[in-house]
């Protein structure tokens, strides 16, 4: 990460060069006005040498919630991710602790009370503006996911599917289509654009896609509006069987991907039941990620939500993420990549 300091002519040649390769490196709209020097160069950890050891909790506000990870676990996050609803501002204070711990904010952002459509057509344009004039001014990056698992139906933005007219997706009224999502996703990033916060890494989120029959390279924006795809997925979701590996659950969506997109790989939440088997489970999600050049990194869903997520759940499951944790390739240091 580095700090920039000149401006005019080389700011604009900075500015120039994120153009080449992928949306964090890009501005992305040339008709930018007053663009300012963003404190860091994100480029670094798009691709980065080590790998992302991420935590995401309930409350992550909460006093000594990261310590408690950090001292179950055995070592500090370095990637942390919470849940903002689309209308709440940025915490600036909350988001700066993260980052002055060690570890990288992810934003996990959902419309929850708007249609894609109205975010589509500009109609929250003020929002994105503050949003994106606070991250700028923030002197570190920040993970942007915007409305993740659309192609699922469990959230107002997901796809509204006739056969199961139940659904949150439909019942909400907004009947989002994939076309809606994906120019919602666009207008969101082009408006950080805009005004010029670079600083932000964009993350395009799908549940794993698994027997749904939804197309994903219909939501798919564009290589230069995504820096790392992220499927979702938990191991066991349906009940106890034989333990599931990495391979198992993620690889037939990152497949479909890989058809579109060869964009790295961050695993924004998963977690294992509590079993016989997640001890096996946690050990295998880490050894694959601190193994795979195609992924980045992962966060582990430390949550008691459908199921008990969390890897203290039971001694030996603890102690296989203890041990996973201690992967020198999990040592990435977001400051210095």
């Amino acid at each position: 990460m580095r700090t920039r300091t000149l401006a005019g002519l080389v700011t604009a040649l900075m500015l120039a060069l994120f153009s080449a390769t992928g949306c964090a490196e890009v501005l992305r709209n040339d008709e930018a006005r007053n663009i300012v020097p963003v404190p860091y160069d994100v480029r670094e950890l798009i691709r980065p040498k080590k790998k992302f050891f991420g935590m995401a909790v309930n409350d992550v506000r909460e006093p000594k919630v990261i310590e408690k990870f950090a001292k179950d676990a055995g070592r500090r996050p370095n990637l942390v991710a919470f849940y903002v609803s689309f209308l709440d501002k940025l915490d600036v204070e909350y988001v700066t602790k993260i980052w002055e711990g060690g570890a990288v904010p992810l934003v996990v952002w959902e419309p929850m009370r708007m249609s894609a459509a109205d975010v589509a057509a500009g109609k929250y344009d003020g929002v994105l503006r503050d949003w994106a004039e606070t991250i700028r001014a923030l002197p570190m990056p920040i993970v942007i996911n915007w409305g993740h698992e659309f192609n699922g139906d469990w959230y107002p933005w997901g796809l509204c599917v006739k056969r199961r007219p139940q659904s949150v997706a439909c019942k909400t009224g907004y009947k989002t289509t994939a076309a809606d999502w994906l120019n919602s996703y666009k207008r969101v990033h082009d408006q950080f654009m805009f005004y010029g916060a670079t600083n932000s890494i964009w993350l395009w989120s799908p549940n794993i896609n698994d027997g749904r029959g939804v197309d994903l390279e219909d939501y798919w924006p564009g290589q230069k509006y995504v820096d790392w795809v992220g499927p979702i997925g938990y191991f066991e979701w349906s009940g106890p069987g034989s333990a599931m590996r990495f391979g198992d659950l993620f690889d037939p969506t990152i497949r479909q991907i890989r058809k579109f997109s060869n964009k790295p790989v961050l695993i924004p939440e998963t977690g294992a039941p509590p079993g016989p088997n997640k001890a096996a489970e946690i050990g295998d999600l880490w050894h694959s990620v601190a193994t795979r050049k195609d992924v980045v990194g992962a966060i582990w869903f430390h949550i008691k939500k459908e199921k008990d997520w969390r890897f203290t759940t039971d001694p030996g499951a603890h102690a296989a993420f203890k041990d996973a944790a201690r992967n020198p390739m999990l040592r990435l240091d977001p400051a210095a990549p």
